[in-house]
């Protein structure tokens, strides 16, 4: 079960998960629960790198460049909420996380509740 929240030292290496024929660029950092970070229209996952430094000493944090933002690819797909939805729900598919906590900002917000919360 996800739970959503939508609100306004270790060296980090890029992964990139290949999504039908695009990649999505995302970092994973920590152990524990999953907390899974979401930024807004036109930023990237270092949007949460501040806020993220210190909880990845108690949560594995996954930070997410959403499709068409930082070093994500953009893809054929039609953009909207639901493809970054479902975007979301493959790579935790791909990641083998079926329970965490969702933590997005207004774009990434609306793609935590349309993919986790309906």
């Amino acid at each position: 079960m996800f739970r959503c929240s939508v609100s306004l030292t270790e060296s980090i290496l890029p992964l990139r998960l290949k999504l039908n024929i695009m990649n999505l660029n995302y970092v994973v950092e920590g152990k524990g629960e999953p907390l899974i970070f979401l930024h807004w229209l036109s930023d990237d996952l270092k949007f949460w790198e501040v806020l993220t430094s210190t909880l990845n000493e108690k949560y594995q944090v996954i930070r997410i460049d959403l499709r068409g933002h930082g070093e994500s690819e953009l893809g054929d797909d039609e953009i909207s909420i639901a493809t970054y939805a479902d975007d979301l729900k493959n790579l935790l598919d791909d990641l083998q996380i079926d329970a965490g906590n969702l933590v997005g900002f207004s774009l990434g917000g609306g793609s935590c509740c349309t993919g986790f919360c309906n």
